[in-house]
């Protein structure tokens, strides 16, 4: 017995230990928030009421960011939000000019992006400036678009080749398909087929490790962030950081001989043998640290290899998601009704796929439709709640305009889902309007307020609509990202027929992020008219 209580006590302390770790972290930080600004989502104050806010925050979902912004927000008052990363100071949408402002060393996204991934231990190098560095998408692959369409396209077919054609037994019978999967595994092929190329993106052991490292760096990130007081991240970090480390061996592995290779190919002596480089983001940096340009002329292969890799975490999950959402707007759409909206974007895409490759400017300029309906899924329903996120990084702090004292280290945000959603901001803002921006369905916007959005780009960013952020910290990523999601749900049309969805998908929901869930299914069959050409 003697043994088994020992036995018990140490498992007992081991279990209890982490949660001890996280409470005091939690109390730490929140003991942090700037003094006399009112909290959103305190349930009562009894007993640690700000500490087990934070707490709440994976079960509260969206429910303190609308209750912040109803009380406070639109009455020009700040608030502090609950959150298990800190408590941020959400400043009201007037501050918003303000907020964009400042530079990285006054008010930094870069601390944000630090804290919140550890790159420090998890990221490429060699140092945070090179791994904040997305100069290559923001000029480098915004700029090759046109160019990288053709093989964005073949890539996608390919993937439902092989993912939903299966599935489907016949032209005439419905099928179940977990859609969301589908999607989320052809939009990391098709982001890979533009960050590494056609032979990577298609190899199986590649793509394995892949998914591999995008689980072993959010697990590992949520430890350090949520499990590791500051204090000990420097001897903890690399430590927790290991399964990261192997993955990305894995990967490095099969990468830095493609650009080996691609070396060689630029320092043959006969230029009649050199191959014209290939339009991907592993050229580019290639391209760059050659030239001594950008924070690539700092990286080994190595890290190149590792850069390359790290923009998954941001292009495949966003990407597939909005695409999933917006697909999933598409099929519960009464205004105007399912099949009459799917029918306007069919005969908008229908004529316009088999030619894109050779044609790939009409995927922008002839798809106003398609646009308006991506941009309004954004508007409708974005992952997020909250935006434009910084640290005061000024050793004396921050004042804002209304005289809001921010002492160093405060984080601060905006608030800008529930604004979106807002009847005030947006006529009829709490109805999905999938025409409302069509250049040629004035009609659908109604109020002269509307007809002034119509024909607005889904990439197009104001304060009243942030989902891609705002200011020089907008998502450099963001044409890619609704090229991307122009091409899969616009083969997905033409392709497929699918039932209108009677109750909307399942979804996942932690704390203000609400995607739909991976195993949501929706019926679909092969489209029994011919429209690809």
């Amino acid at each position: 017995m003697h043994y088994l209580y020992k036995a018990l006590i140490a498992s007992t302390s081991l279990l209890a230990t982490p949660f001890i770790i996280l409470l005091s972290i939690q109390w730490s930080r929140t003991r942090l928030a700037p003094p006399n600004i009112p909290w959103a989502g305190l349930n009562n104050k009894r007993l640690f009421p700000k500490l087990r806010a934070n707490l709440r925050e994976i079960t509260a979902k969206r429910d303190p960011l609308l209750e912040g912004y109803e009380k406070y927000s639109k009455h020009g008052q700040p608030f502090i939000l609950p959150s298990l990363n800190w408590p941020d100071v959400v400043l009201p949408p007037s501050h918003i000019p303000w907020l964009i402002s400042f530079p990285d060393n006054v008010l930094s996204t870069s601390s944000v992006f630090e804290d919140v991934l550890a790159t420090k231990y998890l990221g490429h190098g060699p140092d945070l400036a090179a791994i904040v560095d997305f100069s290559v998408i923001r000029r480098d692959l915004t700029r090759h678009l046109n160019a990288t369409l053709p093989d964005i396209l073949d890539e996608v077919r390919a993937s439902f080749d092989e993912s939903i054609e299966p599935l489907l037994s016949s032209d005439e019978d419905w099928a179940d398909v977990k859609i969301v999967e589908i999607i989320l595994n052809t939009a990391r092929r098709l982001s890979n087929r533009a960050f590494v190329g056609e032979s990577l993106c298609r190899n199986k052991r590649f793509m394995s490790a892949l998914k591999s490292w995008e689980f072993a760096i959010g697990i590992c990130s949520a430890v350090i962030r949520y499990l590791v007081p500051q204090c000990l991240q420097p001897m903890l970090g690399p430590v927790i950081a290991l399964p990261v480390r192997f993955q990305d061996w894995k990967l490095k592995r099969l990468v830095l001989p493609v650009l080996y290779e691609r070396l060689a190919a630029q320092s043959g002596s006969d230029e009649k043998d050199v191959k014209p480089p290939p339009n991907d983001v592993l050229q580019w940096l290639l391209d760059a640290k050659l030239a001594g340009r950008d924070a690539a002329a700092r990286m080994t292969l190595s890290e190149i290899a590792h850069k390359t890799v790290f923009l998954n975490f941001f292009a495949v999950h966003t990407t597939a998601l909005n695409t999933s959402s917006t697909l999933h707007n598409i099929l519960t759409s009464t205004q105007p009704p399912t099949p009459s909206l799917i029918q306007t974007l069919l005969t908008e895409t229908a004529p316009l796929l088999p030619t894109l490759s050779q044609n790939p400017t009409t995927l922008r300029s002839q798809t106003p439709a398609l646009d308006s309906v991506i941009r309004e899924s954004l508007r409708f329903k974005p992952m997020n709640g909250r935006g434009l996120g910084r640290e005061v990084v000024a050793p004396t702090g921050l004042t804002t305009p209304d005289g809001l004292y921010l002492p160093c280290g405060t984080h601060v945000c905006v608030v800008f889902g529930p604004r979106q959603l807002d009847e005030g901001v947006w006529e009829r803002g709490g109805k999905f309007a999938p025409l409302r921006f069509y250049r040629e369905g004035g009609d659908e916007g109604g109020t002269t307020e509307e007809k002034e959005d119509v024909g607005k780009a889904a990439v197009h960013i104001t304060e009243d609509f942030m989902s891609f952020g705002l200011g020089r910290h907008a998502c450099p990523g963001r044409f890619f990202a609704v090229q991307a999601m122009k091409i899969i749900l616009a083969t997905l049309i033409t392709r497929y027929e699918f039932q209108p969805l009677e109750e909307p998908m399942p979804l996942l929901e932690m704390g203000e992020v609400s995607t739909p869930s991976e195993k949501a299914t929706v019926k679909m069959r092969r489209r029994r008219e011919e429209v690809l050409g």
